[in-house]
C-alpha cells in the first residue's frame, strides 16, 4: 500500500466509458459517474492535508493542466471553506466526457463549489480538471 495515497483510493475502480470512435467521447454508465464523485470526494479530502498528499493530488488531476494547480493552496481554500461536505453529482457533459460535481456543506446556507471531472478513455479514470 502506497503510504502516499488516502486509504481509500485503494479500492476506486476503474470503467470503460461508453466511448464511441464514430461518436466521439460519451459518459460512462450510472455508476461509473458515481465513480466521478468519489474521485472528486478523495480530492478534496486529500487538500486538507495537501502536504502529506502532494502525490495524490498530482495523480487526480489532468496532466496537462497540472502546471495550473501551483501548490494546490488556492484550490485548498476552497474546500476549508465548505463546514462538513457532502458530495454528489452535478451537471453531465457527455459532448466532453465530464461531470460536475457539487461540493456542499451540510450545515444549512453553507458554502458550495464546483469540481470539474474528465473522463480519461486512454487511463480507465476520472480525473479533476478544475474547481471552483
Amino acid at each position: 500500500m502506497d503510504p502516499n495515497l488516502p486509504p481509500d483510493v485503494h479500492w476506486l475502480g476503474h470503467r470503460r466509458s461508453g466511448y464511441d470512435a464514430a461518436r466521439g467521447p460519451a459518459l460512462p454508465d450510472e455508476s461509473a459517474v458515481r465513480d466521478a464523485v468519489e474521485v472528486a470526494a478523495l480530492f478534496c479530502e486529500a487538500l486538507l492535508d495537501r502536504r502529506h498528499y502532494r502525490a495524490t493530488l498530482e495523480s487526480l488531476v489532468v496532466p496537462e493542466l497540472l502546471a495550473d494547480w501551483g501548490d494546490f493552496s488556492a484550490a485548498a481554500r476552497i474546500v476549508e471553506a465548505i463546514p462538513e461536505p457532502d458530495y454528489l453529482a452535478g451537471s453531465t457533459h457527455p459532448e466532453r466526457g465530464a461531470v460536475d460535481v457539487a461540493v456542499r456543506s451540510t450545515l444549512p446556507a453553507g458554502t458550495q463549489a464546483t469540481v470539474e471531472m474528465l473522463w480519461r478513455e486512454r487511463i480507465g479514470a476520472w480525473l479533476v480538471a478544475g474547481i471552483s
